[in-house]
């Protein structure tokens, strides 16, 4: 989908077949974009079965993908999966990332009319430990994503004079998303009383007045002060204090486009003209921030 951003770590290399790259100012078709676009396709069709694995200090990889005819006239699937974990530092392993993905595809052509179809899995899990060596490091997170995305596109290809084809798309994408944050922080410190006489002095001593080497008293309050039972009190809260807080997104998307293309000559130049609309709807039904 050209109008949304996407998180490239989702996104498998091996099952890419074709990346264009469109510089400047992007043509309406694109949507609303003004610094280029990158469009990535999927493969489909048949292709031999291909399996991959990659193992460096930052990266463990498998993938595997192969796509075979049905027969005569029916068409082609094509199906992939792939599993990924990452670290970015080998020597800190407490902060790490997951990937699996899986897709399946179908492409047929019923004379003019080309269709492709694709049903994707992707599942993401970014996870980040407190590191066990620094007593002060207190965070820890993770963000749990798994989303199932369906997309039909279709193609007729009239050549009928100046109407040359017909393209239309429609992609369903359902997300489910938990995000989680823990961290202590660090504030200053903060006297804290129950006492609502004016020109009290108080301490955390529990029963009664304080008073210095001399004898001399050093706290003032009335004992029966707001109606208190006991003596009233004063505390400094800790220097520090944890938080966490969740997000929960169940987030829905649809998008749907056609175009209609028309190309030809006119005398001496050649025209080309494009004609078309899309519809774009996202919503979220989550919990929200949670804390």
């Amino acid at each position: 989908n050209p109008t949304t951003g996407v998180d490239l770590r989702t996104v498998t290399t091996d099952n890419v077949e074709s990346v264009e790259v469109i510089r400047g100012v992007a043509p309406v078709e694109y949507g609303d974009i003004t610094a280029g676009a990158v469009i990535v396709n999927s493969k489909a069709g048949y292709q031999p079965l291909t399996v991959k694995a990659q193992v460096n200090p930052k990266v463990y990889s498998v993938s595997a993908t192969q796509g075979f005819a049905l027969g005569k006239k029916a068409g082609n699937i094509n199906y992939g999966a792939d599993y990924a974990y990452s670290v970015d530092d080998p020597t800190q392993g407490y902060d790490y990332f997951q990937r699996a993905t899986a897709k399946v595809g179908y492409t047929n052509t019923f004379g003019r009319f080309y269709t492709n179809n694709a049903l994707s899995f992707v599942y993401t899990y970014d996870r980040g430990y407190p590191n066990p060596d620094d007593q002060d490091d207190k965070e820890t997170y993770y963000e749990e994503d798994w989303s199932l995305r369906f997309a039909h596109n279709g193609q007729y290809n009239a050549n009928a004079n100046f109407f040359k084809s017909f393209q239309y798309n429609v992609t369903f994408n359902y997300t489910n998303r938990h995000s989680y944050q823990s961290d202590e922080n660090i504030n200053a410190d903060v006297p804290y009383s129950v006492s609502k006489a004016d020109g009290s002095v108080l301490s955390s001593y529990y029963n009664g007045h304080v008073y210095d080497d001399q004898g001399n008293q050093l706290t003032n309050f009335d004992k029966f002060d707001s109606n208190l039972i006991g003596y009233p009190r004063a505390w400094m809260l800790p220097a520090t204090y944890f938080n966490e807080y969740n997000i929960y997104g169940k987030e829905l998307n649809t998008f749907v486009k056609v175009k209609a293309n028309f190309a030809g000559d006119w005398g001496k130049t050649n025209h080309r003209l494009v004609i078309g609309a899309d519809f774009k709807n996202d919503g979220n039904v989550g919990k929200g921030s949670v804390f």
